[in-house]
């Protein structure tokens, strides 16, 4: 059978002018299949072929081969190649950068001009601050995403005898003016030496529209009084939508005071630290638009005020009615937790029952926990929107919710798509006797209270019938 292929009504025609499709089809077999042929096969596919392959670039030596050798003139149809390639990147990823003699040459041939015209988002591995050769090169207009890691924030020798704080600031000022609509900022070291802290965020000064910002120090042992001017920093930005403190040793001494209107746009906050220093923050700010919370390795359950501590918390958050996200978690492990003193999970479920909206709730504790069908039954009652429950803990007790919380979760939250939780299947019910439900569960997982007690054959298929009756439509992880 021939196809003629210019047939505009044919299916090869109706592939080949869909570009959306093309771009899925290449976008797919990228990491398997060298995209270099189909980009010459036809025109079609050029443009498609060409931007997935060009889209993201882990170094400049791509870029680089494009350009004659040192000393040689380029020729207009090599520049025109190198433009035609360089405006398809989208993401850069930098953990070196050329001779300076390289980057001067570079710089007089774009005369003044970025280096990648289309760039959204740049990350660099220890070469911040940057010259005003590379920041000429590297920063433009289009630029919405800038990422810095390493593992020590300090000054760069390819500045030359600038200060640290000339050499930011001057970085800072280049970079407010060749990308005024840059959006997000991820600020990732394993240190900051003390005297830079109050420098280390100062973009944020600089640029007002910024809506996610990521400053994370892993390991810094000068940074107790750093989250208070931080925070002091961060709460004059109008338009800050996504904010995350984490890994950590977040300690707030002297909690800042913030404007009526701080913090008025945030809708997503992932926190790391004490308990106690984020109840004070929630008793002062009042986010309105907030949705999603994280705590992420909170210092909690390990003594009796830290209970009270995370307590106050929830109290805290829970006044902000219209979240729909929470997660807490503690990944803190001791060989000396006893069974005895199990900590209930109510005492952090109780203050968020007030949140009608929820939809997500996760809580992962390598702490020993309890939990009572009483309060999933509340807790269902009191989120008729749930849609994902996690509650799948490493460590229980002899308290821990049975069947029925099944039962009651698919009768008062018919929207729940993911569920997680430790079920004990001891005396379960007559299988006649519960009633077939139609919910739309989609996953399913769960795990007995005693990991080491053996199920048997018997016993592990009435409990499968019972749960396949709760959930019939559910992928199901079961413990056997």
């Amino acid at each position: 059978m021939q196809v003629d292929f210019m047939d505009p009504y044919s299916s090869v025609s109706a592939v080949l002018s869909n570009v959306d499709l093309l771009y899925e089809i290449f976008g797919r077999f990228y990491l398997k299949t060298p995209l270099v042929p189909p980009s010459r096969l036809c025109r079609t596919f050029r443009d498609p072929a060409l931007d997935i392959l060009w889209n993201q670039q882990d170094n400049l030596s791509a870029t680089l081969a494009l350009l004659p050798q040192a000393g040689l003139s380029i020729s207009d149809a090599e520049l025109t190649r190198f433009e035609t390639y360089t405006k398809r990147v989208r993401y850069l990823r930098l953990d070196d950068l050329p001779e300076p003699s390289v980057l001067n040459m570079v710089a007089r041939l774009r005369n003044g001009q970025p280096l990648f015209p289309s760039l959204r988002t740049l990350e660099m591995y220890e070469i911040w601050p940057l010259t005003p050769t590379e920041g000429a090169l590297l920063f433009c207009s289009t630029l919405r995403d800038i990422r810095l890691w390493g593992r020590q924030l300090q000054p760069s020798l390819r500045c030359g005898p600038l200060t640290p704080r000339q050499q930011i600031d001057l970085c800072l000022q280049l970079l407010s003016t060749r990308s005024p609509d840059l959006r997000a900022l991820s600020l990732e070291y394993h240190y900051i030496p003390a005297s830079r802290h109050i420098s280390a965020l100062d973009p944020v000064l600089m640029l007002r529209n910024f809506q996610d910002i990521t400053p994370t120090i892993k390991r810094d042992p000068f940074s107790r009084e750093m989250p208070s001017v931080w925070l002091q920093k961060l709460s004059v930005l109008e338009h800050l939508d996504r904010l995350a403190l984490s890994e950590g040793p977040f300690v707030m001494h002297n909690t800042p005071c913030f404007l009526p209107n701080a913090f008025s746009a945030l809708r997503h906050l992932r926190v790391a630290g004490q308990s106690k220093t984020w109840s004070q923050f929630f008793s002062r700010i009042f986010p309105l638009c907030l949705i999603d919370i994280s705590f992420l390795d909170t210092q909690f359950w390990l003594t009796e005020e830290d209970q009270h501590d995370i307590y106050q918390c929830m109290e805290a958050i829970a006044r902000h009615r219209m979240l729909e996200r929470v997660k807490v978690t503690n990944s803190s492990f001791s060989h000396h937790d006893n069974p005895d003193n199990a900590i209930p999970m109510w005492m952090i479920v109780k203050p968020l029952l007030a949140l009608h909206q929820l939809r997500e709730l996760t809580i992962i504790s390598n702490k020993y926990v309890t939990l009572t069908d009483d309060e999933v039954s509340c807790m269902a009652t009191a989120w008729p929107g749930l849609e994902s429950l996690d509650l799948y803990q490493n460590r229980w007790v002899s308290l821990c919710p049975t069947v029925t919380s099944l039962m009651g979760l698919a009768s008062h939250c018919p929207q729940l798509k993911d569920l997680r939780l430790v079920v004990d299947f001891a005396n379960l019910p007559n299988v006649q006797a519960v009633r077939c439900m139609s919910h739309r569960l989609e996953f399913l997982v769960c795990r007995r209270r005693d990991r080491s007690q053996r199920i048997d054959e018997e016993n592990a298929e009435k409990a499968a019938a019972v749960v396949d009756r709760i959930f019939r439509f559910a992928n199901k992880v079961l413990p056997w």
